[in-house]
C-alpha cells in the first residue's frame, strides 16, 4: 500500500484529481472574461492553489497540471508542498 511507500493518501488527492478532471471536461468552469468584456478566455493548462496549515500560518502552494498525474503522484506532491 501505499502508507509502506511512505506516501499519505488523503482524500485531497482524490478532490484534487476529481477537480482536475472536471476543469478539463468542462474549460468554461475556469474560463473568465475578456479585458474587452464580449468574450471568454479559456486556460490550457490546469494549476490549482491548495491552501495549507504551516506553523507560520497559511500558506497556498500550487499543484500544477494535476490532470495529467496519478492519484499517487498528487498525494506525493501535495505531501511535499504541505
Amino acid at each position: 500500500g501505499f502508507k509502506k511507500q511512505g506516501v499519505s493518501l488523503t482524500i485531497l488527492a482524490f478532490i484534487a484529481k476529481a477537480v482536475a478532471h472536471l476543469l478539463k471536461e468542462e474549460p468554461y468552469f475556469a474560463g473568465h472574461l475578456a479585458d474587452d468584456r464580449k468574450s471568454v478566455l479559456l486556460r490550457n493548462e490546469i494549476h490549482m492553489g491548495i491552501a495549507v496549515a504551516t506553523p507560520d500560518g497559511l500558506t497556498v502552494p500550487v499543484l500544477r497540471n494535476p490532470d495529467q498525474k496519478s492519484i499517487k503522484q498528487i498525494a506525493v506532491e501535495l505531501g511535499e508542498l504541505s
